[in-house]
């Protein structure tokens, strides 16, 4: 099999696209295959720290805006056209960089633009069906078709899930969409085949807070947590998801903090913490999982699909969660009864059979 160059593009949405892509890039790589990574911000900081020999691409693109109250619903539809036009500014600057750079395929993590008609281009994503509230339920055709009609310009989809029961993401990539070739190649987690993972660590920490996602809740759930531990007799780590975020941090013998962790520290504060707070990202269940630890989730304010992942993760008793504005660490701790992260028996190697056979096509 000939080296073919494989240009890699995350979402630049916080750093779960990038976390999940680590395994694909690995395995890119194992196979003698030269990767490109264009990104931006903290997905690009977190990328540049996990394979510092790659070249980078910084490709900037459209941001959200996230309000301090509890629905992005209206945000999103508003943004409508603004994801329009960045989706052709995307898929222009990627179509540059196919030409410019000899590029065999185009590997995109939910960036909508970031496709070419030269090659073919894959596009991952756990949700082929967008979670709407309850009251906007009669657009969900009309969301779901925006979400499609993006997807389906690309060559294929692959899906970080079991294509049959039990998945992870439920409805959210369940059933696949017609007219477009769906792959399912199994969970992917950045930790996910490490040796050592079976390997008990000593505890040093009764909590570890992983925080992540958009501005301001990020923020709000940080101080939250800070003046929840206020007085109580536990030692928590919390991780703020800042990545390249170099200012002074305060410690104390009760409280560690650090702005970012390489994939190396990040598994060593996990393994030795008896207990997990983050948000119900999905790529963060994904991690959970594979590390088999116990969590309690707080998704964030308004996005519909960290509520239903939530949910759904506690209704088969895996994981329990609460809301943002009613957070209380003593009701995250006592939940912890009850709640056991699902072992999935073996399974063929769903994404180096997926990259193979992809990989043929170019």
């Amino acid at each position: 099999m000939s080296q073919k160059r494989i240009l890699v593009c995350p979402l630049n949405w916080g750093i779960g696209h990038a976390a999940r892509l680590v395994p694909i890039i690995n395995e890119l790589i194992e196979a003698g295959h030269e990767v490109i990574i264009a990104a931006d911000k903290d997905p690009l900081a977190f990328l540049q720290i996990a394979f510092p020999k790659l070249e980078f691409v910084v490709f900037s693109g459209f941001e959200p805006f996230y309000s301090l109250r509890n629905t992005q619903v209206f945000n999103t539809l508003t943004s409508v056209f603004s994801i329009q036009k960045a989706a052709a500014a995307d898929h222009r600057f990627v179509e540059n960089l196919v030409k410019t750079r000899n590029i065999s395929g185009v590997i995109s993590d939910n960036r909508f633009g970031a496709y070419s008609r030269q090659v073919p281009s894959v596009f991952i994503t756990h949700q082929l069906h967008i979670k709407v509230p309850l009251f906007l339920s009669p657009f969900r055709f009309f969301v779901d078709g925006f979400n499609h009609f993006f997807i389906k310009r690309f060559t294929e989809c692959w899906v970080p899930d079991f294509e049959f029961s039990p998945t992870l993401s439920g409805k959210l990539s369940h059933p696949p969409i017609a007219g477009l070739p769906v792959h399912f190649i199994g969970p992917l987690s950045r930790f996910a085949g490490l040796n050592g993972l079976e390997d008990a660590k000593p505890i040093k920490y009764d909590v570890l807070a992983l925080l992540s996602g958009p501005e301001p809740q990020r923020t709000l759930l940080e101080m939250k947590i800070i003046r929840e531990i206020n007085g109580l007799p536990i030692k928590v780590c919390i991780l703020r998801g800042k990545p390249g975020f170099d200012k002074k941090l305060k410690q104390t013998d009760k409280l560690h903090l650090f702005n970012h962790a390489n994939d190396e520290l990040l598994l060593d504060l996990m393994q030795s913490s008896n207990f997990i707070i983050s948000r119900s990202g999905y790529s963060t269940i994904m991690d959970l999982i594979a590390l088999k630890k116990k969590a309690f989730f707080v998704p964030t304010p308004g996005q519909t699909e960290q509520e239903y992942l939530a949910r759904r993760m506690s209704g088969n008793s895996w994981f329990n969660w609460g809301k943002q504005e009613h957070f209380d660490i003593m009701y995250a701790l006592a939940g912890r009864n009850g709640f056991e992260p699902p072992v999935f028996s073996a399974s063929p190697n769903l994404l180096e059979d997926r990259i193979t056979a992809w990989i043929d096509l170019l």
